[in-house]
C-alpha cells in the first residue's frame, strides 16, 4: 500500500432512479441487526487465540509471488474454507511487471454462490521480497488473512444452510499487492486491479427466482468491499478514511463501543481501536480498484503504519495477542450484524 495526501479530498456522486440503479438504493437501505448482551457475550466466546494461532502456522512465512509457500498458502487457504462449505476458485492470470512475466492467483472463496448480494472482507496473501533481509509480513498481511479464516470458523454454525436470503459472506484473498522493485500505478496491486477489471466486465445472470434486482456485472453484487491491511501490531488505530462507506463504517467504532461494556468481550489493555476522525488520507491499497469503479468500500488499515512496516521484524514477535482478540471479536460481530445472523 501508498499514501497520497490531498488537501481536500471530495466525491461527487450523480446518479438517475433508472431500473439499473434499483441495486444501488437497496445498498443504501441495507440495515443490520442489532444484538443483546447476552448474544454478544456469545460471540465474543467464540474468540481462541489458540486457533489463529494455528493458522499463522501456515500464513505468516516469506510467501513472495511464485515462491513455493506462496502456493502452499494459497492452497492452505483454499482448502480451509472448503473444509467450511465454501465455494472457492483460484482465480489465475499472468502479467508484465518491472521483473517479468508473472503469474498470479487470486482466491474466491463464497458461502452462498447463489446469493444476489455479497459482503467481501478481503486482504492480500502475498508477502514482499527484500534482496538484503528475510520478510515474514506478519501484520501485512498474514494477521487480517488469519482474522478472515477466524471469522468464517466462528460464524459458520450460524449460516444458513442454503442462500435464504440475498446476501451472502464472500472472501478475498488478493494476489500480488506488494511492488516488486518500487510502488507505483503500474507495479502494484496486480491481483486487485485484474480482479475488478474482470468483474466489471462479466455479465451477472441471476439464477433465483422472483429476484427483483437489476443486476448487470458481476461486480454489481458486492454490496461492500471491507480491506483488512496491516493489523495486528499493538497501538494501531484506525481512522474513518475518506474512501470509506461512512454508513457501513461507523459500525466497527459502534460495535467496539457495545463490546467495551459486555464483561469479558475486549481486554481493556489494548485501548480504542477504531476511531469516528474523518481522515482525507488516501492509502492506495487493494480496495482503490473498486473504489474507482463505484463499489463501496471500507479501508481497515492504521492510519500510522506499524513500526516494523517493510523491515526484518514484522514476524509474528511484532504481534499482540490482546489486540488481536479484540479485532477477532469485533470483525466477527460486524459480520454476524451485517449478515443479520
Amino acid at each position: 500500500m501508498q499514501i497520497t495526501r490531498a488537501k481536500f479530498f471530495w466525491i461527487f456522486i450523480f446518479g438517475f432512479c433508472k431500473p439499473e440503479t434499483n441495486w444501488k438504493i437497496r445498498q443504501s437501505d441495507h440495515i443490520s441487526l442489532n444484538y443483546t448482551q447476552d448474544a454478544l457475550s456469545r460471540l465474543c466466546q467464540q474468540t481462541d487465540i489458540g486457533r489463529i494461532d494455528g493458522y499463522l502456522d501456515q500464513i505468516a512465512v516469506p510467501r513472495p509471488v511464485g515462491s513455493e509457500n506462496h502456493k502452499k498458502v494459497a492452497l492452505f487457504i483454499r482448502f480451509t474454507l472448503e473444509n467450511l462449505g465454501y465455494s472457492t476458485e483460484f482465480v489465475t492470470f499472468t502479467a508484465s511487471t518491472v521483473s517479468g512475466v508473472k503469474n498470479f492467483t487470486n482466491i474466491v472463496a463464497t458461502k452462498h454462490p447463489l446469493a444476489e448480494k455479497r459482503l467481501v472482507l478481503a486482504c492480500h496473501y502475498d508477502s514482499k521480497s527484500f534482496e538484503t533481509f528475510t520478510f515474514v509480513g506478519a501484520t501485512d498481511s498474514a494477521l487480517p488473512c488469519a482474522l478472515m479464516l477466524d471469522a468464517a470458523q466462528t460464524l459458520n454454525p450460524l449460516m444458513p444452510s442454503k442462500a435464504k436470503d440475498d446476501m451472502t459472506l464472500q472472501l478475498v484473498f488478493f494476489d500480488g499487492e506488494e511492488a516488486f522493485l518500487a510502488w507505483d500505478t503500474s507495479d502494484s496491486l496486480y491481483g486487485s486491479r485484474y480482479l475488478a477489471h474482470l468483474w466489471s466486465n462479466q455479465k451477472f445472470k441471476n439464477q433465483r427466482r422472483n429476484s427483483h434486482s437489476r443486476l448487470s456485472s458481476e461486480l454489481d453484487r458486492i454490496d461492500v468491499l471491507v480491506l483488512l491491511d496491516l493489523l495486528g501490531a499493538r497501538g494501531l488505530r484506525i481512522n474513518n478514511f475518506a474512501t470509506n462507506d461512512a454508513k457501513v463504517y461507523e459500525l466497527f467504532p459502534q460495535i467496539e463501543s457495545q463490546l467495551s461494556d459486555v464483561p469479558g468481550c475486549l481486554n481493556p489493555s489494548v485501548g480504542r481501536i477504531f476511531d469516528d476522525y474523518l481522515s482525507y488520507m488516501r492509502i492506495q491499497d487493494d480496495h482503490i480498484p473498486f473504489f474507482n469503479r463505484n463499489v463501496k468500500t471500507v479501508h481497515l488499515i492504521p492510519t500510522s503504519f506499524p513500526s516494523v512496516w517493510h523491515t526484518a521484524y514484522d514476524t509474528r514477535d511484532a504481534l499482540d495477542r490482546p489486540t488481536i482478540d479484540n479485532l477477532a471479536a469485533i470483525l466477527r460481530v460486524f459480520v454476524a450484524r451485517y449478515l443479520r445472523l
